[in-house]
Order: C-alpha cells, then sequence, then structure tokens
C-alpha cells in the first residue's frame, strides 16, 4: 500500500512552505531544481559538441582522402551510366 503525505505537508527542500499538491517540492525549489539540472545537461552537451567537432572534420578529412585514393570519382561515373 502507497503511503500517502499530507496535503499541507512541507516542502521537502527548504521545509517552510507547503509542498504543490502531488510533488515533494514547492513551486520555487522544483524551478530551482530544474534550472540547475537543465544548466548542467547544457554544459555536458557543449563539452561533447566541443570535442566532437575536430573528431567529425579529421574524419571526414581522412574519407575525402581515401575517396580519392581509390578513385571515387571515376567509379561513380561509371555507376551512374
Amino acid at each position: 500500500m502507497r503511503r500517502r503525505n499530507k496535503i499541507d505537508a512541507p516542502c521537502a527542500c527548504c521545509k517552510a512552505v507547503p509542498r504543490v499538491p502531488g510533488r515533494s517540492y514547492c513551486a520555487r525549489c522544483e524551478r530551482e531544481k530544474n534550472n540547475f539540472h537543465n544548466a548542467v545537461k547544457r554544459a555536458k552537451r557543449r563539452e561533447i559538441e566541443r570535442i566532437r567537432k575536430p573528431e567529425a572534420a579529421a574524419r571526414f578529412a581522412q574519407l575525402v582522402e581515401w575517396w580519392q585514393s581509390i578513385g571515387g570519382e571515376s567509379i561513380a561515373r561509371r555507376v551512374s551510366k
């Protein structure tokens, strides 16, 4: 059986304000918590993009070099006919 909290139970974070019905935190604490987590997510995404950009450029350069070494343009012309 699920335990039910009282309707006027205090916020689990600040313990001063009644929580939003159906939630553990008051509206202010919920907003602060979401803003913090969203900022962390954005920072992680930026870091991943910063790392991947040079890698992607290097892979593309390697692909172009390979395409030219096998004579890809002539193969493409022959296949397209």
